[in-house]
């Protein structure tokens, strides 16, 4: 009985090491996912997808999200903010597309919860009602 309980000890000790650098490098990588977001935010390209969408050039817009996206593949956000501007030009499954990229990402962010509801308006704006319940 003793011997198993020291080995019950022994392994509860290895999974707490495990857990703990687990989660050190968990934190890691999230500190480095958001070091990234800040400085991609404040580039000069994103500031001019920025203000392109703002002047109405959403074509431009789109294309300097699409350079942002080739540079920055596991920046979900981009696609969401992509995928904004093709659902305001009209262009549903491109931002379906988008909107997809991010709701099967396993990386989330702060606008994450809000793909959903993304999803479901976009499938409403295509008269998909079907789908568009389906997701709500």
């Amino acid at each position: 009985m003793k011997i198993i309980l020291k080995i019950s000890s022994i392994l509860f000790v290895v999974f707490l090491i495990t857990y703990s650098v687990h989660s050190y490098q968990l934190n890691t990588i999230a500190e480095e996912y958001e070091r990234i977001t800040r400085v991609i935010q404040m580039s000069s390209e994103n500031k001019a997808a920025i203000e392109a969408n703002k002047a109405g050039r959403s074509k431009e817009s789109i294309s300097l999200y699409s350079n942002l996206i080739d540079k920055y593949p596991n920046q979900i956000w981009l696609y969401s903010q992509r995928g904004d501007i093709y659902s305001f030009i009209n262009e549903f499954q491109a931002a379906l597309s988008d909107y997809y990229n991010v709701a099967n990402s396993k990386v989330t962010n702060n606008n994450s919860n809000q793909i959903p509801l993304k999803i479901g308006l976009t499938y409403m704006k295509l008269e998909n009602i079907r789908l568009c319940c389906c997701i709500f």
